[in-house]
C-alpha cells in the first residue's frame, strides 16, 4: 500500500508534524521537520579531517564487510554462547513483564 496519513501530534509540550504509514499489522510514524529546524550538513561534517586509505587497509575492510556475519572470530565459543545465553534471559523477562499500556494511573483523593 503506497499510503501515508500526516497528522499533528504533541510531543513533550511541542505539537510535531507527523506521518503515519502502514507496515504489517502496525504503523510506522515518522516525525517530520520543518525547514527551519534542519541544520546544513557542513555543521555536522566540517570538522572531518579527509584520511589517505592505504591499499592494505580498504582491502582489509573489504574482507571485513564481505564476511558472513557467523564466520566472524568475535561470535565463536564462549562469547557466541554468553551472548545466546543473554538474549534469553532478555526474552523470558520481556515475556513475564510485558510492557504496559503507556497510561499512568491516578488517584484522587476528593
Amino acid at each position: 500500500m503506497d499510503k501515508v496519513a500526516i497528522g499533528r501530534v504533541l510531543l513533550t509540550s511541542r505539537e510535531h508534524i507527523m506521518a503515519l504509514e502502514p507496515l504489517g499489522k502496525g504503523l510506522v510514524g515518522t516525525l517530520l521537520r520543518y525547514p527551519y529546524e534542519v541544520r546544513p550538513e557542513q555543521e555536522y561534517f566540517d570538522d572531518i579531517q579527509a584520511v589517505k586509505l592505504t591499499k592494505d587497509m580498504l582491502d582489509l575492510a573489504k574482507r571485513i564487510l564481505n564476511q558472513p556475519p557467523a564466520s566472524s572470530p568475535r561470535v565463536r565459543g564462549p562469547l557466541r554462547s554468553r551472548a545466546h545465553r543473554l538474549h534469553q534471559s532478555k526474552a523470558r523477562r520481556k515475556a513475564h513483564h510485558p510492557r504496559s499500556s503507556g497510561r499512568q494511573r491516578t488517584t484522587s483523593s476528593t
